[in-house]
């Protein structure tokens, strides 16, 4: 009997600062009482892993999902057509 894979992606939050390094960032005010500005996860995010190149694209940041998702979908498109 042969196996079947999921991916499963639900209501993903991607972070409170991406939106600031994508091309077209919203004001970067936030309300929380620890951080008023979302550039400053940015900075965090810098400090603990290094710089990058800004603005990044919108694929970004899905990291390997996208890539993954995409050869599942076309395994699954082989497995169709194969009539499998």
């Amino acid at each position: 009997m042969g196996h079947v894979t999921l991916f499963l992606g639900g209501d993903v939050m991607t972070g409170r600062g991406i939106d600031q390094v994508l091309p077209h960032p919203n004001p970067p005010r936030i309300y929380e009482s620890h951080i008023k500005d979302a550039k400053g996860y940015v900075t965090l995010a810098e400090q603990t892993n290094g710089t990058f190149q800004k603005p990044v694209s919108f694929h970004y940041i899905w990291g390997d999902a996208l890539d993954i998702l995409e050869r599942l979908i076309m395994d699954s498109r082989d497995l169709i057509y194969k009539g499998s």
